[in-house]
């Protein structure tokens, strides 16, 4: 998580990187998703 100026508020900021492993050893990056935390969860 990370926190980022957005309209002049400050808010967090998300990412999640899917990475694999080829067979030949090397990394890949199969996606990226961008989460914006809007409002709280409490359980």
């Amino acid at each position: 998580m990370f926190k980022v100026r957005e309209n002049s508020k400050v808010v967090n900021k998300t990412i999640y990187i899917a990475v694999g492993l080829r067979t030949d050893s090397k990394k890949e990056v199969f996606g990226l998703w961008l989460y914006l935390k809007i409002g709280f969860c409490y359980k």
